[in-house]
């Protein structure tokens, strides 16, 4: 597979580029310098010639030496400085991609893979900057695994773990690429739908809640069934003058809503 330069790296083939036009110009510069030398040394050796066209001629010497003495430095710095590029250009390279992976891995949940807090806020915020190219149309969902500490307490921290995967599953399974799911923290789960009515993004959030519940979590190591996983999610949708926050913060108490009224169902912020 190709893997497109990055920015960095083009400039840096752009600064090669340069330096052996520099490098190719000078050594023109040179054998004009060797041109013109030789010719004075015509002059100098016809016998014809004047006291005054010798002092003219051994002035030209002078003056090409000097010329040829710092064209020849520049041409050493040059060179140095195209030997510092390709030494340091690519560990400079290899740096800028280290760290931005670090700033990818900065955003990411390690245990379950999806996107963390951080990165749903900024991606959010960026949402609700863009709300008139999205016509309003944007909601979010937060959701809450049912009795997630008796998981644990009951089936040990393994099988807790298995549980948040399965979940970012069962919501990567039913959310388009436009959409986004992060781990808000423990064992909650958030995800922004844009483009979405806020009857259609309940719906993605019911189908969410249905995937999960149909599965059986099962011991990888010994196959024992573990049981059932059952979320409880709420819905808020776009309203005028909605910041991150606002709408964060109404999905969150449908999500509480939900979970005091039943669990394993889906709430809106309208309910």
């Amino acid at each position: 597979m190709i893997q497109k330069k990055t920015k960095f790296e083009k400039r840096l083939g752009d600064l090669h580029q340069s330096a052996e036009r520099i490098n190719g110009g000078l050594k023109e510069v040179l054998e004009l310098l060797d041109g013109v030398s030789l010719s004075s040394a015509s002059f100098l050796e016809k016998p014809e010639k004047s006291n005054k066209e010798d002092l003219y001629a051994g002035n030209i010497y002078k003056v090409v030496d000097v010329i040829r003495a710092q064209v020849e430095e520049i041409v050493k710095i040059s060179h140095e400085f195209a030997e510092h590029i390709t030494q340091h250009g690519s560990e400079i390279s290899d740096l800028s991609e280290q760290l931005e992976k670090t700033k990818k891995d900065a955003m990411i949940d390690p245990l379950t893979g999806v996107a963390n807090r951080r990165k749903f806020e900024i991606v959010l915020d960026a949402m609700l900057k863009d709300i008139q190219k999205l016509k309003g149309r944007l909601s979010v969902l937060v959701s809450d695994v049912d009795d997630f500490k008796e998981i644990n307490d009951k089936l040990g921290h393994h099988a807790g773990d298995q549980v948040l995967r399965l979940v970012a599953k069962s919501f990567i399974y039913n959310l388009k690429d436009s959409d986004f799911v992060c781990r808000w923290g423990g064992d909650e789960f958030t995800a922004i739908i844009p483009n979405a009515t806020p009857i259609n993004a309940a719906a993605i959030g019911e189908r969410i809640r249905s995937t999960l519940a149909k599965k059986t979590i099962m011991d990888k190591e010994s196959g024992e069934t573990l049981g059932k996983v059952t979320l409880s999610i709420g819905v808020s949708s776009y309203r005028d003058g909605d910041t991150s926050k606002k709408m964060t913060d109404r999905a969150d108490k449908a999500m509480y809503l939900a979970k005091h009224s039943g669990k394993n169902k889906v709430v809106t912020d309208k309910d």
